[in-house]
């Protein structure tokens, strides 16, 4: 379930970015397109669970973050165990 909420979360930032392309604007205001926040608690539990291969996980948050701030979506991750076995450098 998790992971399908952050793959709608892609889909939001494809449409601000088609939204912004149609506005002629590089950066989204919050009058334009309010700030969405994603908040992610135990990642280390859902990149464990089995539910999604963690590498796929991990390109759908990286894609988020690299994204999603021009268009006001943010990301905020926490976990209780940061392992560097659980939590890539690409994260």
């Amino acid at each position: 379930e998790a992971v399908e909420m952050l793959k709608a979360v892609l889909s939001i930032i494809r449409y601000r970015y088609n939204l912004m392309e149609q506005l002629h604007t590089r950066k989204a205001d919050l009058e334009t397109l309010p700030a969405l926040v994603i908040f992610i608690d135990e990642y280390a539990e859902l990149a464990t669970s089995g539910v999604v291969k963690k590498s796929e996980l991990e390109t759908i948050i990286s894609r988020i973050a690299a994204t999603g701030r021009a268009c006001n979506v943010f990301l905020v991750i926490s976990t209780q165990h940061p392992i560097s076995s659980i939590i890539s450098n690409a994260l």
